[in-house]
């Protein structure tokens, strides 16, 4: 409370002394309430930076990640303006979080987006996230299932704990190449992190049951029961039959 008062204070200070205040320190100000978390009081300040000087990089930057992180919107629009105008005035600074957040929203808004996944991964070249979701762009929206998997497989090479990876690893080699223990082996690192995550259940109880490990599968079927509004059964070709519980 004390640190917000204090932010408040300094606020109405600097709004009897605009004339008087650089851009910089204007920014800096900015830039403190911003990693405190007072994303809103940040905005202003760097709205007033952008309107002393419009060509000033780091204000939308940080501007944009102020809206990022002060919604929960997944497309925000001032995010977006923000940040494409960070990177349009300079493409020398370390953006990649505006370039990683554009890059994600090729398959929503313009698929020429993708292309900034390259340029987040050389700002941030030991992100496993960056990886994982231009591989993701690559395996479903291109259908490229090399580059795809070569992302995945990068991405778990920087991060062995990274979910998202193991799982689409799991998938490809379940679906694509139809290797079922290779993928077994991918959902079981995945469960070990997220041992009660209903989707790498449900995918592995089906690798199990073509694989007739009937003890391990009869004991992913109950987990799945016992986490779910749903009793789950197999039926033939190891497809999963869900069937509504009928609660008290």
């Amino acid at each position: 409370m004390k640190a917000y008062i204090l932010v408040i204070f300094i606020t109405i200070c600097y709004s009897f002394t605009f004339g008087q205040v650089t851009k910089e320190q204007l920014f800096d100000n900015g830039l403190k309430v911003y990693e405190k978390g007072y994303y809103i009081t940040a905005i202003e300040y760097f709205d007033r930076v952008i309107k002393i000087d419009s060509t000033y990089a780091m204000a939308y930057y940080y501007k944009g990640l102020s809206y990022k992180k002060g919604t929960f919107a997944d497309i925000h629009p001032d995010v977006v303006y923000n940040f494409k105008k960070a990177i349009q005035l300079d493409t020398l600074q370390n953006f990649w979080e505006a370039y990683f957040y554009l890059a994600r929203l090729a398959q929503f808004i313009d698929t020429s987006f993708y292309k900034l996944y390259d340029k987040a991964i050389y700002f941030n070249p030991n992100n496993s996230d960056i990886y994982y979701e231009r591989g993701n762009y690559y395996y479903w929206k291109k259908m490229d299932y090399k580059k795809g998997i070569a992302d995945y497989e990068k991405a778990l090479q920087l991060d062995n704990k990274n979910v998202n990876a193991l799982s689409g690893l799991g998938f490809y080699f379940y679906i694509q190449i139809k290797d079922l223990n290779k993928a077994l082996n991918y959902y079981n690192r995945a469960i070990k992190i997220k041992p009660n995550d209903t989707g790498l259940l449900f995918n592995r109880a089906q690798i199990l049951c073509k694989l007739d490990k009937k003890t391990k599968l009869k004991r992913d079927l109950n987990k799945l029961t016992d986490l779910t509004e749903y009793i789950y059964t197999i039926e033939e070709d190891c497809n999963i039959k869900l069937t509504k519980k009928n609660n008290p």
